[in-house]
């Protein structure tokens, strides 16, 4: 039995037009593109919190997978922080899913990609947002802000496909 599941932290938000949207999309495609049955996708997100990190994140898979003893192959993902992608991806390998489960990460954090380059299964690709390009277009919303010119309601940089046979160019030097 294949399931997928999505972690984020509620505090944060879980409504519509906000980085939830992640979540909500990733589901969404899974079924669109990839033809998995909405009944393979968890409806309610595991709970990971910014306080608590990737231990938090672990925790909640952990009780997850052990509240659903059927399953055997875990697609998982979490909103705007790899983070949490660590301690799901630690719980499933605690729990010998090794080449089972395929967790996908989002942010470019060290720890994260190291995992990816480190041929870990289940740490199989992550969203890396490219942060220190960003500073061009903030500094050109704030000339439209003093300008009084309208900026969009949401500005969203390209996020880029990190995985095993290109993760080297996002790690730092």
């Amino acid at each position: 039995e294949l399931r997928i599941v999505t972690c984020t932290d509620p505090a944060i938000t879980t409504e519509p037009g906000t980085v939830y949207d992640i979540n909500r999309g990733f589901r969404e495609t899974l079924v669109e593109l990839l033809g998995a049955s909405p009944d393979q996708i968890e409806a309610t997100d595991l709970v990971c919190t910014y306080e608590l990190g990737a231990e938090k994140a672990r925790q909640s898979m952990a009780d997850w997978l052990t509240a659903t003893p059927a399953v055997k192959y875990v697609v998982g993902t979490t909103h705007i922080d790899d983070v949490y992608s660590l301690g799901l991806s630690n719980a499933l390998r605690d729990a010998g899913f090794g080449e089972n489960a395929l967790v996908v990460g989002r942010g470019g954090g060290s720890a994260w990609l190291e995992l990816i380059a480190s041929g870990d299964p289940i740490a199989g690709v992550g969203g890396n947002p490219d942060f220190p390009s960003w500073g061009d277009p903030i500094v050109a919303m704030a000339q439209d802000i003093a300008l009084g010119q309208p900026v969009p309601f949401l500005v969203s940089p390209p996020v880029a496909a990190v995985t095993a046979e290109n993760v080297r160019v996002s790690l730092p030097q």
